[in-house]
């Protein structure tokens, strides 16, 4: 062996310990760490040999943790950031900070599973010493690498770069994150009266006039907000919501205009973070369609159902030339048109909904459906077409009610 490769033998052993020679790592102790400095970097290390001393905790994330060896490592930056292993065996990853043993304060931990890839995101203060361990589930061990860098902001983490949605109903839920994320200077610090912290920004066109409601889901303390303005520093806040739940449900209800723009924000509260979804199925709470009138029936009895044409059919209970209800259609842009109008006793239309219709669309396209007994108005089997025809098809005996069964 060469001089020059005895000497960087040498230094391996220095550093890292002689795991041939059952030489424990020089940084097993929490007491004597191997430092760490940057805003980013990588370190290479093993926790082969390596042990727990007394006093030290005895789980990462839940489980049995063995063999450590410690860093230490000062925040250059205030901001979020990301540490992470990559190794061949099942390692466990934890953050803290704290001088001793009965003093150490718990930042985050990981194990994952499968193993070997654990990572931990967390906020820092400049200035702040943190250590970090590396140990292995019960006696697993081998080498490792240790990466750390700060989080980089998410692309709308501005409000001038806000993503934009578009139109009021889109499938699926819009995942995004805040992690990195940072607030504006002249940004609202609150929100709903709560300290409001990395924000990002969506803006959404209204699709149409009505109530909307936008919902936001995440597992830990997020806030929403919605407003109207071109500036940052020059927002009116609609509506804003913070549920106090440590879990982000949050839901904010406004009156929209077609064609105006709002901002849409998510936040967490203080340093909280991480990532969640946005509903975005985004739909009218509640939006009139249609009001009757006495002549074309009134009180409208249950839900609607869709026909295969793309309208809606239904039943009202009284209206109609004798006031015994009416069958109707009425299309997606609210046009109402009466198919049937209930004749009670006798008539054409024999039945009445007074006692209640239930209504079915069948394969061959026609509607058939109920109406129950009232008074001396029979119940009946019918079935009607998409054009109003009417056909009764069995008119049930007194004492008897399809309705009732």
């Amino acid at each position: 062996m060469s001089f020059r490769d005895q000497n960087l033998l040498l230094v391996l052993v220095l550093c890292l310990g002689n795991p041939l020679y059952g030489q424990e790592p020089t940084n097993n102790n929490f007491a004597n760490p191997q430092e760490i400095t940057g805003v980013s970097g990588n370190v290479s290390g093993s926790n082969v040999n390596a042990n727990l001393e007394d006093g030290e905790p005895t789980t990462t994330a839940g489980l049995e943790a063995g063999g450590s060896v410690w860093f230490s490592w000062e925040a250059p930056e205030t901001g979020f950031f990301r540490f992470e292993l990559t190794a061949g065996f099942d390692s466990q990853l934890g953050i803290f900070s704290g001088e001793d043993f009965s003093g150490l304060t718990l930042h985050g931990e990981s194990d994952t599973d499968p193993p070997g890839g654990d990572f931990v995101m967390l906020w820092v203060n400049e200035g702040v010493n943190y250590r970090i361990r590396v140990t292995g589930f019960q006696a697993e061990s081998g080498p490792f690498v240790l990466d750390w860098s700060k989080v980089p902001p998410p692309a709308n983490d501005n409000f001038a770069d806000a993503q934009v949605v578009v139109g009021a109903e889109v499938e699926g839920e819009l995942s995004g994150s805040n992690f990195g994320a940072t607030m504006e200077p002249g940004e609202l610090e609150t929100t709903a009266g709560f300290e409001a912290g990395g924000s990002v920004w969506y803006s959404w066109r209204a699709p149409a006039t009505g109530t909307f409601s936008i919902r936001l889901t995440a597992d830990w303390d997020a806030q929403l907000a919605i407003f109207t303005g071109e500036e940052v520093g020059a927002l009116t806040v609609l509506d804003e919501s913070d549920p106090l739940d440590g879990e982000g449900d949050a839901v904010v209800i406004l009156a929209a205009e077609e064609g105006a723009s709002y901002q849409v924000r998510v936040t967490g509260y203080s340093i909280d973070r991480g990532p969640f979804l946005l509903e975005l199925s985004i739909h009218p709470v509640f939006q009139k369609m249609y009001t009757f009138e006495a002549s074309a029936g009134s009180l409208p009895l249950g839900c609607l159902v869709q026909g295969v044409d793309g309208d809606f059919y239904g039943a009202t209970s009284i209206g109609g030339a004798t006031d015994n209800g009416t069958l109707f259609k009425m299309t997606p842009d609210r046009v109402i048109t009466t198919l049937v109008e209930f004749s009670g006793k006798k008539g054409p239309n024999k039945g009445g909904a007074l006692g209640g219709v239930t209504l079915l669309q069948f394969r061959d396209g026609e509607f058939y459906g109920t109406t129950g007994r009232f008074g001396d108005i029979p119940a009946t089997i019918f079935k009607v077409t998409t054009d109003g025809v009417f056909t009764p098809l069995v008119e049930f005996a007194e004492g008897e009610n399809p309705l009732a069964t």
